[in-house]
């Protein structure tokens, strides 16, 4: 696998290079122009070490997954959310509250920039703390939190067992998953394909196989790719099922006058601004249409931290550019102007690489390489793109029968779409079966919410993400309660665009003075121009100031002169409008008092349902540790019924270890008394030897003392010798009686040990184990020579006897040599030999005690040969 390295930000991006080398590189379907449907267009790899766009690959984006990827870019950073694995750029904000409930783990986070305009800040901390906060009250309190928020976000959570995920309120983060194989959340497609392990390209054919012309973005939740989606906005997506559900609208679209609702939004912006102005310089995209013109009528009172700006990239920009350049100049607010006709650079190309990558929809790629190159790096953007969703985009320029039909949105997003694009039109049938599209939502037109939640999610987000690179983008009217305010208003006020001409009146009326979206537009005659609205204008001459007091003179004496008249009828128009307004207080009342109760009862029924699952939970959690204690006593019951008979058996072998014991104990005192009257009876005989040598030592020496004192009796010396013999092999004979027996026969218990020496004579010794079947014996002991050298050979054997001391009939004595004779002769032992064995025997059936007998076969002089030590150890198997 290739590395590319790129100086200054050491870049180790993988590289494919073959078919199966590993992962994908980065490249992707990239549609760069509307109605593209080619499928798989490969995109230049912008991992080459020599493009110097790389730290703005996936700029501001995010990546969720189940496993801990090394697929992300060096300029991201890596951090775990439960068992969730979150790496975002380190341009983009990150915060995340949590909390143990009942031993499941909850949190929220928040992925993006977020201004919560009800509290007058955009720390995302505090928002997701209190998002948190609501959460744990109810998942409709959660979501209702949400309504009022702004900004461009994605918010993750966990509760209740359940993940899910949620973009801001038009989808501007845009969200891409998998929907097959390990879970992938990432906010470019890109990214997203990175982490999925096969790639199938998507293409959208008709009835006869050509391929459909597609619209503005993809078809419903589809992407170039058939195994990613993209999430939709008013949609979140359930992570362990990978679900979408639909969370907005709850409620009934309530109505509101165009006055009303345009005073609210007004409040709504100002409070946004409030907090942008604070962190960023604002960038506001100024062109010749109401949607900018509404946003600068309330911008304007930050006009120090306000700059407007507008691009020239194709000849219909030039009235935006017109326009904009006069409004700007005549009311004294800062303006730039991008003129693109000299950005085909060089470094454009390269920049598109980045801009491929990071989006399959490429809008203005010289604006955004333009952005980056002069615009300042702590501005934000502000976008009016969303202000249509309140305008009857698609009535006011498709069909739209009723009901509204997979087929009809199909048209309204390409106009040339028919049955026969039955690929599009399956998309839209699976996108409106997942968002309850086909189903009636509250009162909402279906086509606004269409236009909403589709060109805005599916379109928009990806414009947003091309100028990314250079800042991030703020729009006012994301807020799912500003659109609700907008779109209260009736079918024609929205047509008509009321709320948002209302918004501009009621705000900045000089706004008025300028045309909107003329043909061609010509500079605003400074006649129309209030002086007093007009920042800079020339100031009135003399003549003029005389001819102006004049007129209000005349005006001020036909006011008088129709004074009576048209006081009367001025009270009379008053007591009808304060009578109206009085009737319409008092509905308003009584929708308000309504709506209230309303409010009250579902709040009641959600505290009732609540306590019963609180309750309901408790039961089953005393149930549970009443089940789990009764567990318990009965598990230490049964231990300490095994520990009484632990202790019993353990009496009982204590008794029999002791009697053991006992008649251990008796065995060696048996055993040493034999031993010393042995050796008393061995000394006796010894002492005898000795005494009778020394007395016919002592009768010979008199014999011949008394011969060679007389003569007279040598010749009585043979008598004499010969009865001196026949005395010494008396008393031998005698002495030989006394001796101990040649065998000698001793019982050893089992786990007893013989540490005395025995004398092994002629015949050897004999030693009797008591013991019974299936028990195995390791015996152990060593044999020593004491004598001078001779001629010899010593034997072990073991035999197993029955109680009868009968030999068990099927085994065999078997024995084992410690210098047996060879073939040649007897071995020949010294003083000092020392021999050892070590013997296991398992006890046959019928079996009572074992027999080791050691035979000590030698010639004249008899060997002194001592058994040292003899040791058993029973264990039974």
């Amino acid at each position: 696998m290739d590395m590319a390295l790129y100086e200054g930000h050491r870049f180790l991006w993988p590289r494919r290079s073959g078919r199966d080398s590993g992962r994908p590189s980065v490249a992707y379907c990239a549609q760069t122009r509307r109605g593209d449907n080619r499928g798989a267009t490969v995109a230049p790899d912008p991992t080459h070490r020599d493009n110097p766009y790389l730290p703005y690959l996936f700029a501001r984006g995010f990546c969720i997954t189940d496993q801990r990827s090394t697929w992300i870019p060096p300029h991201f950073r890596s951090e775990q959310v439960g068992r969730y694995f979150v790496a975002h750029d380190l341009r983009t904000r990150l915060a995340c509250a949590a909390t143990v409930v009942d031993g499941d783990p909850w949190f929220v986070c928040v992925i993006g920039y977020v201004v919560d305009p009800i509290h007058a800040t955009d720390d995302s901390g505090a928002v997701a703390a209190r998002l948190l906060g609501s959460l744990r009250t109810s998942e409709v309190r959660f979501f209702d939190e949400l309504d009022e928020l702004c900004g461009r976000f994605v918010v993750f959570y966990r509760s209740r067992g359940q993940t899910a995920i949620l973009t801001d309120a038009c989808a501007t983060r845009s969200v891409f998953y998998s929907t097959a194989g390990p879970l992938v959340l990432a906010s470019h497609f890109g990214l997203a394909q990175l982490h999925v392990s096969a790639r199938s390209p998507r293409s959208f054919r008709r009835a006869d196989g050509s391929l459909s012309r597609l619209g503005s973005g993809y078809p419903g939740l589809t992407t170039p790719d058939t195994n990613i989606a993209i999430l939709t906005a008013n949609a979140l997506l359930r992570l362990d099922s990978r679900r979408v559900e639909r969370f907005y609208p709850r409620a009934p679209l309530a109505p509101l006058r165009p006055d009303e609702g345009a005073d609210r939004i007004a409040d709504h912006f100002v409070r946004q601004l409030q907090v942008l102005q604070q962190r960023y310089r604002m960038m506001l995209s100024l062109t010749a249409g109401v949607d900018s013109r509404a946003s600068l009528s309330v911008a304007h009172r930050y006009r120090d931290r306000l700059e407007c700006f507008t691009y020239n990239t194709h000849p219909a920009h030039a009235t935006d550019a017109a326009l904009a350049r006069d409004l700007t100049s005549r009311l004294g607010l800062p303006f730039r102007l991008l003129d693109i006709g000299a950005a085909a650079r060089p470094e454009l190309e390269t920049f598109r690489q980045i801009l491929a990558a990071n989006s399959y929809h490429q809008h203005n790629p010289w604006l955004a390489l333009e952005c980056l190159r002069v615009m300042p790096s702590a501005a934000i953007h502000l976008r009016s793109n969303l202000f249509e969703i309140a305008r009857c985009f698609w009535r006011n320029r498709c069909p739209t029968p009723e009901p509204a039909t997979a087929l009809d949105f199909a048209r309204c997003y390409q106009r040339a779409m028919t049955p026969e694009d039955v690929d599009v039109v399956a998309a839209f049938e699976e996108f409106t079966w997942h968002t309850g599209l086909d189903q009636p939502q509250f009162g909402y037109d279906p086509y606004d919410l269409f236009y909403w939640e589709h060109r805005m999610s599916a379109w928009l987000s990806q414009v947003v993400i091309e100028a990314d690179p250079a800042f991030d983008t703020y729009m006012l009217f994301n807020s799912r309660r500003c659109i609700e305010w907008s779109l209260g208003a009736t079918l024609e006020e929205r047509k008509n665009n009321t709320v948002l001409r209302r918004l501009i009146t009621r705000q900045w009326p000089v706004l008025d003075r300028w045309p909107v979206n003329p043909r061609v537009f010509k500079s605003v005659p400074p006649k129309t121009m209030p002086c007093d609205d007009e920042k800079g204008a020339r100031p009135a001459t003399a003549t003029e100031a005389l001819e102006r007091l004049k007129r209000a003179e005349e005006l001020l004496q036909s006011a008088r002169l129709a004074s009576a008249h048209q006081e009367q009828v001025m009270l009379a128009h008053l007591h009808e409008v304060l009578a109206d307004r009085h009737a319409e207080s008092a509905a308003e009342l009584r929708r308000v008092r309504d709506a209230h109760t309303a409010e009250l009862r579902r709040v009641r029924d959600e505290h009732t349902a609540e306590l019963r699952r609180v309750r309901g939970e408790h039961a089953s959690g005393h149930s549970r540790a009443s089940s789990d204690h009764a567990a318990l006593v009965e598990q230490l019951t049964g231990k300490l019924a095994q520990r009484d008979r632990a202790i019993v058996l353990a009496k009982r072998d204590g008794a029999a270890l002791q009697q053991r014991l006992r008649g251990v104990c008796e065995l060696g005192n048996e055993l040493l008394k034999q031993w010393h009257e042995q050796n008393v009876a061995a000394r006796r005989a010894e002492l005898a030897r000795i005494g009778l040598q020394r007395q016919l030592t002592y009768q010979l020496g008199a014999t011949l003392l008394g011969y060679l004192r007389s003569p007279l009796r040598w010749l009585l010396l043979p008598i004499g010798l010969w009865r001196a013999w026949r005395q010494f092999v008396r008393r031998r004979r005698e002495a030989g009686e006394r001796r101990p027996p040649a065998t000698q026969v001793v019982s050893l218990a089992p786990g007893a040990c013989l540490p005395v020496r025995r004398l092994l004579a002629a015949q050897g010794l004999t030693v009797r184990i008591d013991t019974s079947e299936g028990d195995v014996l390791r015996l152990g002991g060593s044999i020593q020579s004491f004598s001078k050298p001779s001629d010899c050979g010593v034997s072990l054997g073991v035999v197993a006897r029955d109680a009868q001391d009968a030999i068990v009939p099927n085994t065999e004595p078997g024995f084992c040599g410690f210098a047996e004779p060879s073939e040649q002769g007897p071995v020949r032992l010294r003083s000092g030999w020392n021999a050892s064995f070590s013997l296991e025997l398992k006890m046959p059936r019928g079996a009572a005690a074992a027999e080791l007998t050691f035979r000590c076969a030698s010639v004249p002089p008899p060997v002194r040969l001592v058994l040292r030590t003899i040791s058993c150890s029973p264990s039974s198997r």
